[in-house]
């Protein structure tokens, strides 16, 4: 009985080690996994900044938030006053972002639309309807561009949202704006570089 109860012991202590050991290698491939993705969101947001680089910083910025990467582009960039068609300088500041988004494999680009908190007076029944046709207009630009349309979301949130809640022209300013938020990843779902590169891969004919 008690060679028995010593090899029952043994087996439990075994199964013990075995499931710490286990436990260890997932909590540090997680960390290096998390690591990698935090590199990989800050090298899209530094290659974003360079895109942008000749847009003054008032009209546009790039942040990494909540694990996604925010290009956030005020409307006096993007649009005339209460219209949807994108403006000369906006097309251009869309044509230098877009050539960075097809290099950089994404699961989801999401563009969200802002408006300021004054009732629309020309052509548009409320803020709703008119943050939602500027993000439409800028997805429809990303596609005609070489973007897959299955990757992209867009959505309206007219004055829900507001990125300066100051009750001031310039807070007003501010809030009126388009922001895309990207999740960038590898074709095969690992995190990767703009150049296309997963991170932490071998380089092209490696050998082990």
């Amino acid at each position: 009985m008690y060679s028995n109860n010593c090899v029952l012991k043994k087996d439990v202590i075994d199964v013990a080690e075995r499931m710490l050991n286990e436990n260890e290698a997932a909590a540090l491939k997680l960390a290096s996994l998390q690591k990698s993705v935090l590199s990989l969101e800050e090298e899209v947001a530094r290659a974003l900044k360079a895109s942008l680089g000749t847009v003054e910083s008032e009209q546009a910025s790039v942040a990494v938030v909540g694990g996604r990467v925010r290009v956030r582009l005020s409307d006096e960039l993007l649009f005339p006053s209460a219209k949807v068609q994108i403006s000369e300088t906006g097309l251009r500041a869309l044509a230098q972002v877009t050539d960075v988004l097809r290099r950089t494999p994404s699961r989801r680009i999401e563009i969200a639309g802002h408006t300021d908190d004054r009732a629309v007076t020309r052509g548009w029944q409320d803020n709703w309807q008119l943050s939602a046709e500027r993000a439409r207009q800028v997805g429809l630009f990303l596609i005609a561009h070489g973007i897959e349309g299955k990757r992209i979301f867009v959505a309206g949130y007219a004055d829900t949202d507001p990125a300066d809640p100051a009750d001031s022209d310039a807070a007003r300013a501010h809030n009126r704006r388009v922001e895309l938020f990207i999740e960038p990843t590898s074709p095969s779902g690992e995190p990767t570089s703009p150049s296309g590169e997963p991170t932490g891969a071998e380089p092209a004919g490696a050998k082990n």
